[in-house]
């Protein structure tokens, strides 16, 4: 059988001392299968590039209770297969 590793993404918790709590994942998660040579790149909650200044007057909302977008792409030795979202 295969051994498939992985890394989870970052965790962001929000509200702890006042506010609406609210925990998010962000960042990429990892999963590979050397055996098969087979690895996934998915991405959870990928943030639109912006300057500094732009992420400075974006919108201050809470969490905003929206799902997470997840993007990610399969790899078969180091080349592209497949795409996953949603």
């Amino acid at each position: 059988g295969s051994k498939i590793t992985y890394e989870l993404p970052g965790i962001l918790v929000k509200g702890v001392l006042w506010g609406h709590r609210c925990i998010k994942y962000g960042g990429e998660m990892h999963f590979v299968d050397e055996k098969n040579k087979l690895e996934c790149k998915v991405e959870v909650d990928p943030q639109p590039s912006q300057s500094w200044v732009g992420s400075f007057f974006r919108s201050k909302k809470s969490c905003g209770y929206v799902p997470d977008l997840v993007q990610g792409t399969l790899l078969k030795d180091g080349q592209p297969v497949d795409m996953c979202s949603g």
